[in-house]
């Protein structure tokens, strides 16, 4: 059952989202710095603090789409998407330039590969979690829905 445009997300919810996503879009950096690199250590150099640091972000983002005005944006998935890409490209770079040594060519060739695959990865994840209801919380219910 789809939620209906009248909701919030519980921070339960929100954590579950966070989480499901991290292990999709982790998966996909690490992929994808191993196959710039050839390096596993590399990519698990990568991988871990990009992880750590996108699993805050990404909470953070998630709640601040649940505030006034977000919540019921029309064309939401796609804005969510496009200022969800800044935080995550700007980290991605940063973290990937600081384990290489600074590093900025090869930071600036992984962040842009890495953005456009993630940016499918949220759409379709964002698709799968609207189809979702657990977690819901509906406007002008006085109690949280967790089913």
């Amino acid at each position: 059952m789809a939620p209906s445009t009248m909701h919030k997300d519980s921070p339960v919810r929100t954590l579950a989202k966070t989480t499901s996503f991290r292990v999709f879009a982790t998966t996909a950096t690490m992929l994808l710095a191993f196959a710039l690199t050839g390096s596993l250590t590399t990519a698990i150099k990568i991988g871990i603090p990009d992880t750590l640091v996108k699993l805050l972000f990404y909470y953070m983002h998630e709640r601040l789409w649940q505030t006034a005005g977000f919540a019921e944006l029309k064309g939401r998935t796609f804005y969510k998407m496009a200022t969800w890409k800044v935080c995550a490209i700007s980290s991605t770079i940063t973290i990937t330039a600081i384990v290489n040594g600074g590093d900025l060519r090869f930071a600036f060739k992984l962040g842009p590969i890495d953005t456009v695959i993630k940016s499918l990865i949220f759409y379709l994840h964002e698709q799968i979690w609207e189809k979702i209801s657990w977690g819901i919380e509906r406007k002008g219910d006085s109690n949280k829905k967790e089913k």
